[in-house]
């Protein structure tokens, strides 16, 4: 088996903020590889993201993402996502999708680059769960997942419920829980003395 020291992960990611930003943050801290992060940027991005990284995690500011849906913007941002991947095809393994809209324009970027063999998607709440989308909107979010997944790549939901909606609308996805262990908890919890 081929040591995960020597993989090169580029994860690209609107959503550089939040749960998404710890997830991250948390991965490249676990998984011993090279990782090269293609980010936006957010108001409640960190001001100091790089310094919480290892040293040796890369960063390139994906100027043109926005999280709303912008047409002129999101082919700016394809554009440049295309031009960020093109460069860095002979030196990457892995591209690790975050978020609805990374994982959007990067599996039609992976796709324009013949490279959606090499691409995971992490929906983090895929976004046609949001409890403030509706109607039309809920109804494009579902077309642009079912599309997005038929260009390729793998699809993680983070828990058992993001699983099942996927796959209610026709998108196979596997499922790699995030966050806490309940029951190991409780196990600690009962072998602690109270405070």
């Amino acid at each position: 088996m081929r040591s995960t020291e020597n993989l090169s992960v580029v994860h690209v990611v609107e959503s550089f903020a939040g749960g998404v930003f710890h997830f991250i943050l948390d991965l490249i801290k676990r998984l011993p590889a090279k990782h090269l992060i293609v980010h936006g940027l957010r108001s409640d991005t960190p001001e100091n993201f790089k310094e919480l990284f290892p040293e040796n995690t890369q960063f390139i500011y994906w100027r043109s993402a926005t999280r709303e849906i912008n047409p002129l913007r999101d082919f700016l941002a394809l554009f440049e996502l295309v031009e960020i991947l093109r460069a860095l095809r002979g030196k990457l393994d892995i591209i690790h999708l975050h978020s609805s809209k990374g994982g959007f324009l990067g599996r039609v970027a992976s796709k324009i680059l013949r490279l959606e063999k090499r691409v995971i998607y992490t929906p983090h709440s895929v976004a046609f769960l949001r409890e403030d989308v509706q109607g039309y909107k809920r109804f494009l979010f579902k077309t642009l997942e079912k599309l997005a997944f038929s260009l390729g790549g793998q699809v993680v939901a983070t828990s058992p419920s993001e699983k099942e909606a996927l796959e209610k609308v026709g998108i196979e996805a596997i499922c790699i829980p995030n966050g806490i262990d309940i029951e190991e908890v409780r196990e600690i919890a009962e072998r602690e003395e109270p405070l």
